[in-house]
């Protein structure tokens, strides 16, 4: 995708910030203005010497920007937007031009074909609107971005419409409307992988279906059904005609973005119309709290709201939009908008770079885009008794003192403030109070985090680089902060904020703040933090995200509900026996995969190292945790682990215990579970066994020349070479010929009992574990006494495990892990 961004104002260099990090092919920028001294309340890329320099905006920005994405071409556009440059891109996005200049732009954008997507924003001062037209016809092919939900199928009806009956071990997860599509049914198996049909009532445990299956044959057992992404088609319409008619003929009214203000997005419609007829007719915005411009812009508002009641009134065919009048305009709301209308402030830049943004990601088809306006205001920030002090200082924070006054900026100045987190949202925290003046004079901001910076940090914490990788946040992060505002004073600390830090986080640091914002991602630590602020009577800012939603939450000391006084609903877990014996979705064998590797490699050295280092007292500790199975497993971890090292370990033993991995997880395991539930096996109530949420699963007899048998076995043979400190194989070829050579064992069945559900007091284990767990300490008292003679000890090394590393096989191993795991369960 190519963007051109018309208008580096706060806003635009948000929104390009906010695509430059998503990844798009091109993002080019386009504003001759020169920098001004009030352009750094909200612009984060300009700095004082770029004014004095006389520096346009674009110009300014370009570098800065393209430091972000080493994969996105960021380029400037110069001279005229002409048709043939507009042509080039595939959404236009424009701020700070006159309508009539928007407007020819949106005319382009729509004689090219395909439609060339095109976005209109502006901010003014606490209120802001965005404008999206996509075309006569756009397609959406996936509605809300979410994974396709599933569920598994307990019953079906011989009817019409077909009642689908699920399983009781989760809500129904559809919608009414949903199109879904099954599978694995038998009995009525003429549904399996059919066309999609659409839901048409749903119920806690059942859908009822669009689809006659009074002639199919009755249902017997087993199947899925799955949520299918059917395509969409909107309608958009030109920005010109927009103006008269912005409601939508299936639509009640304009969006309501804020529920407590019902019909404010349409007084906002005509009030922001106004500012930009002002705009058209004198060149520039109203002056901050002029009242002949408020005059004049109610008239202007009045008259369009007349207009609106006539077209209201008129039956025009064809014309399917409506006009949006309201009974009266009024006139405080007005006064909001014309008062501060050439005033832009870095929240409301953030606010929007973040939804525009979003609206040109769904231009790729994924996520519902805007249809069409969206009007927003934060009126409820103005003071309730206007501020008188507000004459300009020429400076980078006379916006805020047109809106507040200089008092006010001066508070803002003082105020001593505690971030705590530096990931996603600690940067954009950091870079608001920046730009608006916080901590500035006299006092400081302390920032502190206690995770190093990774790659995949990259894409969305935005004060980081590629060459800040492995270094602190918390510094970084403060670091890039005040280059943004030299003037800002901040302290920032690694330690984790908890009961441990007590001694650095005391009575006197909680007592001298005046503000407390959360940016974290764990409940625990946001539990704690909201204590100390109820206990030190703190204002609290809470706020989280997750993918495309996000949470944010304002505490009052002695006003509003505290974030401890409410809990979020619990997070779905999966049941242990679920993960271990009869998994049914992919987030199954993932999550099983990443247990797995925990255990054999970090758990498993680490055991064995805390083993050599107090065998009696690690004997005596194991003996009184857990079950006897559990016991003997762990156990036999260990002796496998230091009985290789006694041997003296080369790469060809890790190669040979990385195939009896595999033998023993994929085939030996698999056919033990079918050996205690044959295929055929019934349950107490005579039902069988293997239905609904338990699969039958197929054992994978071990094959070299398989990719996925030999990634598995890579992986892990060169995990148990970094366990024992040798030097790691990275030719497969070589692995493969070891692998080739290796002896497999013939499975002997076993009699063990399983445990079936979360509800069955089944304790799992075999009839000999007790015997078996014995005999394991005594070899491995013996094994420790060799290895303390050798210093091979020495050797052991658990795996941290790093995501982001491309070259130390973990996701290779939870990759290969899964996937061979999903083949065994189909």
């Amino acid at each position: 995708m190519k963007v051109l961004i018309c208008g580096l104002n706060g806003a635009g260099v948000e929104t390009a910030k906010n695509l430059i990090l998503a990844g798009p092919n091109t993002v080019a920028l386009h504003d001759p203005t020169i920098s001004r001294i009030q352009d750094l309340a909200s612009n984060f890329y300009l700095t004082e010497q770029d004014v004095q320099q006389g520096v346009s905006r674009a110009e300014a920005c370009v570098k800065r920007l393209s430091e972000l994405n080493d994969y996105v071409s960021t380029t400037i556009i110069e001279g005229e937007l002409s048709p043939e440059v507009l042509h080039q891109f595939d959404v236009v996005v424009v701020s700070d031009m006159k309508m009539s200049e928007m407007i020819r732009i949106n005319r382009i954008c729509r004689s090219h074909e395909p439609s060339i997507g095109f976005v209109a924003m502006d901010g003014f001062g606490l209120c802001a609107s965005v404008f999206v037209d996509f075309g006569d016809e756009f397609a959406v092919f996936d509605r809300n971005g979410e994974q396709p939900q599933s569920s598994i199928i307990e019953g079906i009806t011989q009817d019409y419409p077909a009642t689908v009956h699920l399983h009781q071990d989760k809500r129904n997860p559809f919608e009414l409307g949903d199109f879904v599509q099954f599978r694995e049914i038998q009995g009525m198996s003429e549904l399996n992988n059919r066309m999609a049909v659409k839901i048409l009532s749903s119920g806690r445990y059942s859908i009822s279906i669009d689809c006659d299956t009074k002639e199919l044959p009755a249902y017997l057992r087993d199947g899925v059904v799955e949520q299918v992404k059917v395509p969409s088609k909107i309608q958009f319409r030109s920005l010109e005609l927009c103006l008269e008619r912005p409601v939508a003929s299936d639509e009640d009214s304009l969006l309501v973005p804020d529920l407590a203000k019902f019909g404010r997005s349409e007084q906002l419609h005509f009030g922001i119309q106004a500012v930009y007829a002002y705009r058209e007719k004198h060149g520039f915005l109203p002056p901050p709290r002029n009242s002949a411009a408020v005059e004049e812009c109610l008239a202007t508002a009045n008259h369009l709201n007349e207009q609106a009641k006539k077209s209201s009134e008129e039956t025009n065919e064809g014309v399917n939009w409506k006009s949006a009048p309201v009974d009266s305009i009024d006139r405080a709301i007005i006064e909001n908008i014309v008062y501060y209308a050439s005033c832009h402030i870095s929240p409301i830049a953030a606010f929007l770079g973040g939804v525009v943004a979003q609206e040109v990601v769904k231009f790729t088809g994924k996520f519902t885009p805007l249809h069409q306006w969206l009007y927003f205001d934060a009126f409820e920030c103005l003071l309730k008794t206007p501020p008188v002090d507000t004459e300009p200082l020429n400076s980078r924070y006379d916006h805020q003192i047109a809106i507040w006054g200089k008092n006010f900026q001066e508070r803002l100045g003082k105020i001593r403030m505690f971030v705590v987190g530096a990931g996603a949202l600690g940067c954009e925290y950091l870079k608001s109070f920046a730009l608006m003046g916080c901590s500035t004079r006299e006092s400081h901001l302390t920032v502190t985090d206690m995770d190093r910076i990774e790659v995949s940090n990259l894409n969305r914490q935005f004060l980081f680089r590629r060459h800040h990788v492995g270094t602190p946040k918390s510094r970084t992060a403060a670091e890039a902060a005040a280059t943004m505002n030299p003037s800002l004073r901040v302290i920032s600390s690694e330690a984790r904020v908890g009961p441990e830090t007590e001694e650095e986080f005391n009575d006197s640091f909680w007592e001298g703040l005046d503000f407390v914002v959360n940016a974290l991602d764990n409940v625990q630590s946001r539990l704690y933090i909201d204590g100390r602020c109820v206990w030190y009577r703190k204002p609290l800012l809470e706020s989280g995200t997750l993918g495309t939603k996000a949470n944010s939450q304002v505490v009052i000391p002695c006003m509003t509900q505290s974030y401890g006084d409410s809990q979020d609903p619990p997070e779905d877990s999966i049941p242990l026996c679920t993960l271990r014996h009869f998994p049914n979705q992919i987030e199954h064998t993932i999550e099983w995969s990443r247990d797995l590797f925990q255990g054999l490699f970090c758990d498993g050295p680490q055991e064995a190292s805390s083993f050599l280092n107090n065998v009696n007292g690690f004997l005596m500790r194991l003996c009184s945790e857990g079950t006897t199975a559990t016991q003997r497993e762990r156990l036999e971890k260990i002796h496998d682990l230091l009985a290789t090292l006694k041997g003296g370990p080369t790469m060809a033993i890790c190669v040979s215990k990385a195939v009896a991995l595999f033998v023993n997880y994929f085939d030996h395991q698999i056919a033990q579970l079918l050996h205690t539930f044959p295929l055929d096996h019934l349950t107490s109530g005579g039902l069988p066994f293997w239905s609904g949420p338990k699969r039958p699963p197929q054992r994978l007899q071990f094959n070299p020349n398989d990719a996925m048998h030999l990634e598995f076995v890579a992986a892990a043979a060169n995990l148990m070479a970094y366990n024992l400190g040798i030097q790691q194989e990275r030719s497969k070829q070589r692995i493969r010929e070891i692998a080739e050579n290796v002896q497999i064992q013939a499975f002997r069945a076993k009699e063990i009992r399983i445990k079936v559900d979360e509800k069955d007091n089944t304790i799992e284990g075999a009839a000999d574990d007790e015997i078996v767990k014995d005999k394991l300490q005594r070899e491995l008292v013996q094994i420790a006494e060799s290895l303390q003679k050798t210093g091979f000890a020495a050797q052991v090394a658990p795996v941290e495990f790093e995501k982001d590393d491309d070259t130390n096989f973990h996701i290779d191993f939870i990759s290969a892990c899964a996937n061979l795991r999903a083949r065994n369960y189909r």
